[in-house]
């Protein structure tokens, strides 16, 4: 049996060090379908997968509760990839703003129009991204993560030109895995070392 390297297939590098965060700054969200531009705002604060996104029912996510009341938000197994439930801070105004949008737009329904499926929406969703000039959102997840991080640390990822694991000693390095398997959890990752895709080694 021949190897990649004998069929010209380059090994894949998980871990670039080259960030691949992307965020909505200077994208006119006003261009596209209000439904379309709330996924793309709970992607990019709180780190949502597309489809997550799509899904999110704010009644379910909020436990009935109002978005000032709350410190987390709930994402249920049907939403998820792999089916694990998680949940995820809520820190700011902006995120509790965020979500009585989404309430005030769906009501207890998802962020698909009740006229179509989710494929259907997924088509509408990936012509208006393109259409403004978002090509994958997984790059909100990335920011997200970054930002995370800097919020728990005080200081930029590695990816981000902050400091790198290999010059921490034993109790930093400790630490430091403590802050990613936060975030991997957050990001509803079951291992800790899918952390450096987002925020470098």
């Amino acid at each position: 049996m021949k190897t990649n390297e004998e069929y010209g297939i380059s090994q894949r590098r998980m871990v670039t060090n080259e960030s691949k965060a992307e965020t909505l700054t200077g994208k006119d969200l006003t261009t596209i379908s209000p439904w379309v531009a709330l996924s793309l705002r709970l992607q990019e604060a709180f780190g949502l997968r597309r489809e997550e996104s799509m899904k999110f029912r704010v009644s379910w996510a909020l436990k009935g509760q109002s978005p000032d009341s709350i410190s987390v938000i709930s994402l249920k197994p049907s939403w998820t990839k792999g089916g694990r439930p998680r949940s995820i801070p809520v820190l700011t105004p902006e995120q509790r703003q965020l979500l009585a949008e989404v309430r005030q737009l769906a009501g207890s329904g998802s962020l698909i129009p009740p006229d179509r499926s989710y494929r259907e929406h997924l088509r509408e969703f990936e012509r208006q991204t393109s259409g403004i000039g978002i090509g994958h959102t997984h790059g909100l997840r990335h920011a997200y993560a970054q930002r995370r991080y800097e919020e728990l640390t005080g200081r930029k990822p590695p990816v981000l030109g902050g400091r790198s694991r290999r010059t921490m000693r034993r109790e930093e390095r400790r630490k430091d895995d403590e802050i990613r398997r936060k975030i991997s959890e957050e990001l509803g990752h079951s291992r800790i070392s899918v952390t450096s895709i987002y925020l470098g080694n």
